[in-house]
């Protein structure tokens, strides 16, 4: 496989790491990562005149958030990185999803094994929807200008084929 077309599917692999390596830490230190982001978002939005927020509620739409955009950008690299293998925009892409939504409900089950952690299915939920934003992203790009950014995003498994 040549190093171009492995790419996508080798920084999902880092991205899945980077994943799990958040999802190691104890409930403490996690909580306390994303308390630090919500106060800086909570003193940005009282300086901006938003007045005072909730931090809890700042730290709760943080997580969330943090979850949504990891898959969604997690979906991408792997669709990218199936459609390029399997020569199909559309296998690809429903191979990426199941990956990723397969993947989501492993890294919930690692966190079982941590102090403080939970698993949640609504955790695996936001992270699918995460994953179908991601995908439908990508199949829409690839296919706004079918014949160039197709050609592009599967470029060299069409060659090969003929």
């Amino acid at each position: 496989m040549e190093v171009k077309k492995a790419l996508p599917l080798v920084l999902a692999m880092i991205c899945m790491g980077i994943v799990l390596l958040f999802s190691c830490q104890t409930g403490a230190a996690s909580h306390d990562l994303s308390l630090i982001i919500a106060r800086r978002i909570g003193e940005i939005l009282d300086y901006t005149g938003f007045g005072k927020q909730s931090i809890e509620q700042i730290d709760l739409l943080v997580r969330k958030s943090a979850h949504l955009l990891e898959y969604m950008v997690l979906a991408v690299l792997l669709a990218k990185g199936c459609a390029r293998l399997l020569g199909r925009v559309g296998v690809g892409s429903l191979v990426a999803f199941l990956a990723a939504v397969s993947f989501a409900g492993l890294d919930e089950w690692v966190q079982l094994s941590y102090r403080g952690r939970t698993a949640s299915m609504f955790d695996v939920i936001i992270d699918a929807a995460g994953v179908f934003l991601g995908i439908t992203a990508f199949v829409l790009y690839t296919r706004k200008n079918r014949p160039q950014r197709r050609e592009a995003c599967l470029e060299g498994t069409m060659a090969r084929k003929s």
